[in-house]
């Protein structure tokens, strides 16, 4: 049966307007079998990665390394096996449409649900730029985890080397970033080793809001002690002479 030129038209449309992050790879693999419980473990992504995805990777990776600078953290390197792993789970969360951890600890892992539409595209910024918020709930002088700031210790973990990402899209504009990472962070009696303070190339403000100037130090003028008035000698008074009175002088009585 021939399909007519109006049905063309519009398989043609359809085409062209498919979602970039596609949920089946050159290969035909994607993210397995949709599993909601804890123990799901999908296999590694086996397809190919889009223009799209791996530059949404670049800018995760790069926007890390911004803010482990910060921290005395050398840079991550992007590695392609972390990258299939993080994509295996991005792929699942999407179908699911909520966000999940994996059950196995070989990797940390931070995972992003973000919203998306013609005015604002997925960039791989947005999700490092959340996570490195929890910084404002973080105390530099313990050496424990800390409720919510997971994401950002993670980050700036000065132990992890390697860096996966996976992004996938879901229903209803949402899309799913996941990051894992080798080797892990938020190790228990580690923070203060791996976690720094930030330094002088950064520090607790706003991601993406230009730093304060410094104010200037007024100088402050050296107080003048004031001059002591030299001692004024002091007069002698004028000696007054006393009359002598001779032996035998009148006068008596």
């Amino acid at each position: 049966m021939k399909l007519s030129a109006t049905l063309l038209v519009a398989f043609s449309i359809s085409a062209l307007c498919a979602p970039v992050f596609s949920q089946k790879g050159g290969d035909g693999g994607g993210g397995g079998d949709v599993e909601d419980n804890e123990d799901y473990e999908p296999e590694d992504f086996k397809g190919v990665f889009t223009r799209s995805m791996r530059k949404v990777q670049r800018q995760v990776r790069r926007r890390h390394n911004h803010y482990r600078k910060r921290h005395n953290a050398e840079p991550l390197e992007s590695d392609d096996e972390l990258d299939r792993y993080a994509q295996a789970w991005a792929y699942h969360l999407a179908k699911i449409g909520k966000v999940m951890r994996r059950r196995s600890r070989t990797y940390g892992e931070n995972i992003y649900q973000g919203y998306y539409d013609t005015d604002h595209p997925i960039r791989g910024r947005d999700a490092v730029d959340t996570w490195y918020k929890e910084i404002n709930l973080y105390d530099f002088d313990k050496n424990h985890r800390q409720r919510g700031t997971r994401e950002f210790t993670q980050m700036v973990w000065k132990k992890t080397s390697a860096l996966g990402t996976g992004i996938a899209r879901g229903k209803n504009g949402t899309y799913f970033l996941v990051t894992v990472y080798d080797p892990r962070g938020n190790i228990r009696g580690k923070y203060l080793k791996n976690v720094d303070r930030p330094n002088e190339q950064g520090g607790r403000t706003h991601p993406q809001q230009p730093q304060q100037p410094r104010p200037v130090p007024v100088p402050v003028p050296v107080p003048v002690p004031a001059p002591v008035p030299a001692p004024q000698p002091v007069p002698t008074p004028p000696q007054t002479e006393i009359p002598t009175i001779g032996r035998g002088g009148g006068g008596g009585v």
